[in-house]
């Protein structure tokens, strides 16, 4: 029973998400530099432990100096999560998990790709559908779709590719950002000198 209400609570969570969206864009005061290098590892680290549980092997691939995009961190975050636990659902034990991220052409790109099951390439497009249930990959439910809603409005894309048995990649492509603004104080200047003040002597 728990189990059953936590799930619901996801789906009430990623509808509730939906409906924001389809309402309209964020606000910009709402949008803000997200640097996707350090979001990719603190998701993954969220994972450890299934992870851990599914003896399954993750590496992150991305540079060491950050990778900005703009937009909305928490529902950025829900969408690499979704990619990852995604991954991590559909790799068997002792399966391999790359996450893989990289500036090209003014975009930043991320990349989860897994040893898993893979699914029939005519199938792509529809993985991104509500509710959708793949023939021998199971039902993917509403996070992928809330994904691309998500990307999408961000300005980008995500494609994914697979073939039975070979693994599936998914990639997300956002438009890169500028790094947050540092407000750096001016500098002091000097206090004026004053002349010296001369005092008259006066009479005895």
């Amino acid at each position: 029973m728990v189990g059953s209400v936590g799930r619901l609570g996801e789906v009430l969570d990623d509808l509730l998400l939906s409906a924001s969206l389809a309402a309209g864009p964020a606000r910009p005061a709402d949008h803000r530099p997200v640097d996707l290098v350090a979001l990719a590892r603190a998701v993954v680290a969220e994972e450890a432990d299934r992870v851990r549980d599914g003896r399954l092997t993750v590496v992150v691939d991305g540079p060491r100096h950050p990778l900005f995009v703009d937009g909305v961190e928490s529902a950025l975050r829900r969408a690499v999560g979704e990619l990852l636990s995604n991954a991590v659902g559909h790799t068997p034990p002792g399966g391999r998990i790359e996450v893989a991220l990289a500036r090209v052409r003014g975009t930043v790109t991320l990349t989860v790709a897994n040893t898993g099951k893979g699914f029939d390439p005519a199938e792509a497009e529809r993985l991104f559908e509500r509710f959708h249930r793949g023939g021998s990959t199971g039902r993917y439910g509403l996070g992928l779709a809330l994904l691309r809603e998500v990307v999408t409005h961000h300005g980008g894309t995500v494609a994914a590719t697979g073939r039975p048995g070979h693994g599936a990649r998914f990639t997300i492509r956002l438009p890169a950002g500028g790094s947050p603004s540092v407000s750096v104080p001016p500098p002091r200047g000097r206090a004026p000198r004053l002349a010296p003040r001369r005092v008259k002597a006066g009479r005895t």
